[in-house]
């Protein structure tokens, strides 16, 4: 999108091993041998419908065999496959690998005798094949719809000629094939709105000249219509055959390139039995499989790839995988565990022996040392014992405390994923009502990043501007054509016509009209000619030849006839649309259409327009030489009306055919100065600019050049570079005529957003292929700049014509260090911190232990510290940085340089690269994300095929349902319709699945971690003999006694609301530092679990030992182990379900149904096994005598809860002694009084629980990005809020906001959560004030 500045092929080779350590190397797909030798498709004979041999029956066996056939398998497995491969995809996860080697230990103790199994092997086997029985069960399903899918397509029907031995000028035979039967040289007849069965070459069309249309929306999302060419079998270009009978008898040969997903080129050479002249193939004679036939009756095409090497399915690969950041910190955790888990085992080994040696000669009774026990009797029993070795007992203990791995938490973790992708999916405030489509989570699995954004990379053209592109200005021979952005639309101007004379000028652009544009006055005052674009088609169509008209009306017939613009007509209204591959070409032809020059339609080989007082005008096109992102520019060769003299137009960007044009090529324009200050002009209003130019031929130079153009897309090696060759013999000395202006306006709420998100802390880089100017204005305009914004400049163009040309890069980049460093030393020393080698295996050094230590030791009871840059506690500087795609090539061809340049964009508040190439915008992403020591959370958006590279660079990709195709949505991770749902997206959602997520991750290990204690501390007091306390079945079911409420806190749990998260934007700190997942975190939930275990094994053993007597009590009652065990686990389920329950923020239904529930199924399984004698004779009837007598419900009740009054006493002193910007929030929310104020205005101050003497109050402060106002009411004499209306701030882009301010108190200091001023953001669409 827009115009992008050629990227040199040095770029990748050159780019820094530290940051690239593995340079991609673009092949070209030319050089690809996937067959000995070029493929052709090279029958016998071609004759009909298919490939025949000389007896005429059809495909040639042995020939088709080397082609794939036509059918497509997307489904993952196959009847035979589904299980064996099912189950390898399963066991790729360690924890489903651990479980089943902790299964076959259990099943090698029960049946070998090697070691004891203090459990059943069916106690982990059970739960294992149960939890990937029902995952195989989810994948069969979904790959189910797969196949449906796959045989829905393959057995579509197919129209194929059938071949006859002579040529018949009346109809011909069809037959019709499923598509999976369509084989490589079958012609196969396509109508108007069916699809392509295959990639085809259509040798005929029902539409003159052999043209065609297609629509590609299957392909790339484009629903704009393209124009394709039959090929040219005829000398003068046109069809040789007249019916499709003699094409059916016809026998030809093509030579084409090997299977490639590229679908914007295609070379081959068409050959006929009775003409040695090849015909050339390229890109307008392939259609691609999936295309939709348009406006064509009909057309036949030769099949050429089928099946998985047509184009459509080479595209179709994955997007790389990306794993989730919660899932890796998972994964850290479950490794860490694995390294307890270890040594837990090994030292209990340790203990053991060590105990047995010291008390074996008081063990004669049960064997142990009998030998040594002068008892005959034991000595004669125990002679046959069978004894464990004691490393033996290791096998035992990794046994026994297998369940410290929560065995269902991947699949807890999938399920919520996939409803909080639902519940995104089915989010009304991300409808977009005007295009009728919601937001989509493509990846369920990546909900909670959403929520840990650090750099957002975004592109400009169509992601924060609508794409709709309007011709406003132009400067035609030296003078400026139209008023700015604020002249009304050109649909509603008024429409010339031959009655109109020069005596409307004064009208249309006189004096007067100038003073309603300040604008328009500035230029009047400075001496610039103006006038409306009304006037210049006046100036067009005067009577007299003047140089004026003559430019103007090249100028015109330029935007009318160089294009590649199809003209659509709704059969039903009748009236002509134009469809167009870039908004920006349709916009010039609009525009040249409403100064009357209307393009009416394109013939096979020439152009129509309808020019006002003239009718209707023949341009013969003898040759296009089409745009392209390296070329940047578009040439069409036309023979004039009337004269029949050879001209060239072209068109493209500035500084391309500023390199092109003549030494007096800018003669008609002024000057070259003339002309760059107009551009300098449009580009400061924020519109897209292109030049027009034009060059005049003699007939014996254009017919020379016409035959090296023929031979070189003819070319059958090389064809692109022989192409290249040719076009630039005749695109030089051009006389530039004019440039043009295009408004592509802001997307709604753009600038608030952009506001909002670096309120969160969110650092923006906008990534664009406009100029530098015109980026530098749109950067206004969206507010990612400001007027008190320092901005580094890095360019190889000059910047400013009076400072002289720019230094080399490598001094540029030196200097804007030094600025930095002198003048905002800190935050370029906190930079400089956190860039460097990234850190593979994650041994931290001396400096970083230091830092960790610190942190950990510190309180963790404030909120989050400001964060500068890439995650510093530091804030950014209020400076800019802005570079142009030249200078990156140059920096990454240096290392040096790439980690200057790093270091110089972290320390800024804002980056704009200008002028870069989607290849820049990849390798931009790649240097944050791999020049960082710690790797950031990236999001990159976009919403053109241009944008693909760094959305699957970036850790999230979300692509914007544009005007420019599907392919930045199809490669995403989420969809949306505008930029401004990204701030829901994240906010909202992101925030909310984070939180969720995290404590589901941190309850998972906390309750595991529980019982592995309590197993620990009673090994201790069985002499470490490997007995576990629980019955086997019992403690298999503690993953899914407690299975339900974490899935309705991962589903419905909110902090805060989502208005509140819309408002308060700091909020989002919380997830953008990993404040509720770290080593912290579940450093201290490791100490609470042990300390929660050791609570309720103890005190469950000191209530049930002293209760002796109560148990016996005459009944004949005994208390045993299972009745203890049982106690303890009832305990411990009473405890964790407390523990979930203090975990929720916000309850439902659900959520309370999913707590009696999980009581219910634990009551339920208890009393029904424990009345099953068959299953189990140690359980049978325990239940019941454990819930006889009273200490039972004492234990379950008094010291479930008690035990979670930790939680409550801690969590009360956090919100009292220092309390978090989300708790003020909270506040606010839950204040019956007062409303929460989303509009921007101060609310009622809320009131802090009963016995504190002050309370929180909103106050409109003026705050930075990186400031927090601490203590003090706003109004107060010093207050930098006392005028809400002040307007000194200097270092966040004039945004003004709301903070939630404390008042000073002795005993309350608030901290700030955020990495930014913790504000509540103004309402959408304000300027903050």
């Amino acid at each position: 999108m827009g115009n992008v500045e050629q990227e040199s092929e040095s770029c990748c080779d050159g780019l820094v091993s530290w940051c690239f350590p593995e340079p991609e190397v673009e092949i070209d797909f030319r050089h690809i041998e996937t067959r000995t030798g070029p493929r052709w498709v090279t029958p016998h004979t071609l004759t009909g419908g298919g490939l025949a041999g000389n007896d005429g029956e059809g495909i040639d066996g042995d020939f088709a065999a080397g082609f794939a056939d036509n059918s497509i398998h997307t489904a993952k497995y196959t009847v035979i496959s589904f299980i064996p491969r099912g189950l390898f995809e399963q066991f790729r996860r360690v924890a489903n690998v651990f479980f089943l080697v902790i299964s076959c230990l259990m099943i090698i103790g029960d049946y070998c005798g090697i070691f004891l199994t203090p459990m059943s092997a069916w106690t982990t086997l059970g739960p294992l094949t149960l939890i990937i029985g029902l995952t195989l069960v989810k994948e069969g399903f979904e790959d189910q719809k797969r196949h449906k899918a796959d045989d829905e397509t393959n057995h579509r029907p197919a129209s194929v000629l059938e071949p006859q031995a002579f040529a018949t000028p009346g109809e011909c035979k069809y037959c019709a094939e499923d598509w999976q039967d369509v084989k490589v040289g079958m012609l196969v007849k396509v109508e108007d709105r069916q699809d392509m069965p295959a990639d085809l070459v259509p040798l005929m069309s029902s539409e003159e000249g052999g043209k065609c249309y297609v629509e590609t929306a299957n392909i790339d999302g484009e629903t704009s219509l393209k124009l394709r060419q039959c090929a040219a079998t005829r000398s003068n270009g046109g069809v040789v055959w007249s019916t499709p009978g003699e094409l059916a008898a016809a026998e030809v040969k093509v030579q084409i390139q090997p299977p490639n997903p590229s679908i914007h080129a295609f070379e081959g050479t068409l050959q006929m039995k009775d003409d040695p002249m090849p015909v050339p193939l390229g890109p307008h004679q392939i259609l691609l499989r999936g295309a939709t036939l348009r406006n064509t009756k009909w057309i036949l095409g030769l099949v050429v790839y089928t099946g998985n090497e047509s184009k459509l399915v080479l595209n179709s690969r994955k997007a790389p995988s990306k794993l989730s950041i919660m899932e890796s910190q998972v994964n850290s955790v479950i490794y860490f565990i694995f390294v307890v888990y270890f040594a837990l085992t090994t030292l209990t080994t340790i203990t053991r022996a060590e105990w047995e040696a010291s008390n074996a000669q008081s063990m004669w009774y049960i064997c142990e040392n009998f030998e040594n026990s002068g008892n005959k009797l034991f000595e004669d029993n125990c002679s046959d014992s069978v004894g464990y070795a004691d490393v033996s007992y290791w096998f035992t203990f990794l046994i026994l405390f297998s369940n410290l791995l929560p065995i269902s938490l991947y699949v807890t973790i999938e399920t919520i994923n996939i409803f909080q992708a639902f519940f995104i999916d089915q989010d009304l405030e991300m409808y977009d009502t005007e295009l009728g489509v919601a937001a989509m989570a493509r990846t369920s699995n990546m909900n909670g990043d959403l929520g840990q954004i650090e750099y957002i990379f975004s592109d400009k053209t169509g992601t924060l501007t609508c794409n709709e592109m309007k011709f406003r200005r132009c400067s035609v021979g030296g003078k400026i054509y139209g008023q700015g952005v604020t002249e009304p639309s050109l649909d509603d101007s008024v429409k010339l016509s031959p009655s109109m004379n020069t005596s409307m000028s004064s009208d249309l652009g006189g004096t007067g009209s100038l003073s309603q544009d300040p604008g328009a006055a500035t230029l009047a005052e400075q001496g610039e000619p103006m006038d409306c674009l009304a006037a210049l088609s006046l100036v067009a169509l005067g009577s007299r030849a003047t140089k004026e008209s003559m430019v103007a009306k090249s100028f015109l017939e330029n935007m009318a006839v160089c294009h590649t613009v199809v003209v659509e007509l709704n059969e039903q209204t009748g009236v002509a649309l134009y469809q167009a591959e870039s908004p920006d070409e349709e916009a010039l032809v609009e525009g040249a259409k409403s100064l009357g020059w209307e393009y009416s339609t394109k013939l096979f080989d020439s152009t129509l327009v309808n020019i006002d007082s003239k009718g209707e005008v023949s341009y013969m096109v003898m040759a296009v030489i089409e745009f392209d992102s390296t070329r940047k520019r578009m040439s069409t060769l036309v023979q004039m009306p009337q004269t029949g003299a050879y001209k060239l137009f072209v068109k493209g960007a500035d500084n391309i055919i500023a390199g092109l044009a003549a030494p007096d090529g800018f003669n008609l324009v002024g000057g070259k100065e003339m002309l760059d200050a107009h551009l300098e002009l449009f580009a400061t209003d924020g519109l897209r600019t292109l030049v027009l130019a034009e060059r005049d031929l003699e007939e014996t130079e254009a017919t020379a050049w016409l035959g090296a153009w023929r031979d070189a897309v003819t070319a059958t090696s090389g064809r692109a570079q022989v192409m290249e060759g040719v076009a630039k013999q005749i695109e030089k000395n051009l006389r530039v005529v004019g440039c043009t202006a295009i408004e592509d306006r802001l997307q709604d709420d753009v600038p608030s957003t952009i506001a909002d998100l670096g309120t969160a802390g969110v650092k923006l880089w906008v990534l664009t292929g406009d100029k530098m100017t015109t980026a530098i204005h749109i950067g206004h305009s969206c507010r990612l700049l400001n007027k008190d914004m320092h901005k580094l400049m890095v360019s190889v163009d000059p910047i400013d014509e009076s400072a002289g040309p720019p230094g080399p890069i490598d001094e540029q980049l030196a200097a804007a260090a030094a600025f930095l460093e002198n003048n905002h030393s800190a935050a370029y020393a906190a930079a400089d911190d956190l860039l460097g080698e990234p850190n593979p295996y994650g041994i931290p050094d001396a400096d970083s232990m230091k830092a960790w230590l610190a942190s950990f030791f510190m309180p963790c009871l404030g909120g989050e510290q400001a964060v500068g840059a890439a995650g510093s506690d530091t804030a950014p500087a209020n400076v800019a940085l802005i570079i142009d795609g030249p200078s990156l090539t140059t920096v990454f061809n240096d290392d040096n340089l790439v980690e200057q340049l790093l270091k110089i964009a972290c320390t800024c508040r804002s980056v704009l690269a200008c002028r870069v190439s989607p290849k820049q915008k990849q390798m931009i992403v790649r240097m944050v994300i791999r020049g960082s020591k710690t790797k950031p959370t990236t999001l990159a958006i976009g919403d053109g095929a241009n944008d693909v590279g760094m959305i699957q660079e970036a850790q999230i990709g979300v692509g914007i349902r544009g005007k420019e195709g599907r392919q930045a949505v199809n490669n995403s991770d989420f969809a949306i319709a505008q930029f401004r749902f990204l701030k829901r997206l994240m906010m909202v959602h992101g925030r909310w699945n984070y939180r969720r997520m995290a404590k589901v991750i941190v309850y998972f290990f906390h309750k595991n971690i529980v019982i592995t204690a309590v197993i620990f501390f009673f090994t201790t007091n069985c002499a470490y003999s490997g007995q576990s306390l629980f019955e086997d079945y019992l403690y298999a079911g503690y993953n899914f006694f407690l299975g339900v409420p974490p899935f309705c806190l991962g589903f419905f749990d909110k902090d805060i609301s989502e208005k509140a998260a819309m408002t308060y934007f700091p909020c989002y700190a919380v997830g953008r530092e990993k404040k509720d997942l770290n080593v912290r975190i579940m450093s201290w939930m490791m100490v609470h679990a042990l300390i929660e275990g050791s609570a309720i094994y103890f005190l469950c053993k000191a209530a049930y030992m002293g209760s002796e007597s109560i148990w016996q009590g005459g009944t004949g009652d005994t208390a045993d182990l299972q009745v203890f065990g049982t106690i303890v686990f009832s305990v411990m389920i009473t405890a964790m379900l407390c523990k979930v329950v203090i975990l929720h923020y916000t309850w439902n239904v659900l959520c309370i149904a999913g707590i009696v529930f999980s009581i219910w199924l634990y009551f339920f399984f208890l009393f029904v096994y424990g009345a099953w004698y068959s299953m189990s004779e140690a359980f049978y009837w325990v239940p019941y005598h454990a819930v006889h007598f009273a200490p039972f419900w004492l234990l379950c009740f008094l010291m479930g809860s008690g035990t979670s009054m930790a939680d409550v006493i801690i969590e009360t002193a956090r919100f009292y002694l220092s309390p978090k910007y989300s708790d003020a929030v909270r506040e606010v929310e839950h204040n019956p009084k007062s409303g929460l104020p989303c509009d921007g205005t101060s609310g009622p101050e809320p009131e802090l629980p009963e016995g504190h003497g002050s309370s929180p109050s909103l106050n409109p402060i003026q705050t930075s990005q990186h400031g927090f106002s601490r203590g003090g009411r706003a109004g107060d004499p010093g207050e930098i809020g006392a005028d809400e209306h002040t307007s000194q701030d200097s270092s966040d882009s004039e945004i003004f906001m709301k903070n939630l301010t404390y008042r000073p108190s002795s005993s309350r200091n608030v901290k700030s959560e955020s990495a930014v001023s913790a504000v509540p953001a103004e309402s959408a669409g304000t300027d903050g004030r």
